[in-house]
């Protein structure tokens, strides 16, 4: 084919970008990879605001068992495990 004769349908190659499998663009892919990462971080952020986590770190660290968070699951485990030896 000559130069500056195009079939229909045929693009600039200059314009055409090399696409990914799924039929998306690298810029496309860029974009929506950058917006999805700041609406995470943005979220993230608001939810951080609202429950306020207490981030102070303690100096003596607590003992076993006297952190509230820990599962009680476990306890009950433990205790039974110590009556049957």
């Amino acid at each position: 084919m000559r130069k500056g004769r195009r079939r229909k349908g045929q693009h600039n190659q200059c314009q055409n970008f090399v696409t990914m499998p799924a039929g998306v663009s690298w810029p496309m892919y860029l974009k929506m990879l950058t917006a999805s990462a700041l609406a995470m971080f943005a979220g993230a952020q608001v939810v951080h605001n609202y429950y306020k986590p207490d981030l102070s770190v303690p100096e003596i660290p607590p003992k076993p068992g006297d952190l509230r968070t820990e599962l009680l699951g476990l306890k009950r485990r433990d205790s039974e495990a110590q009556n049957s030896q």
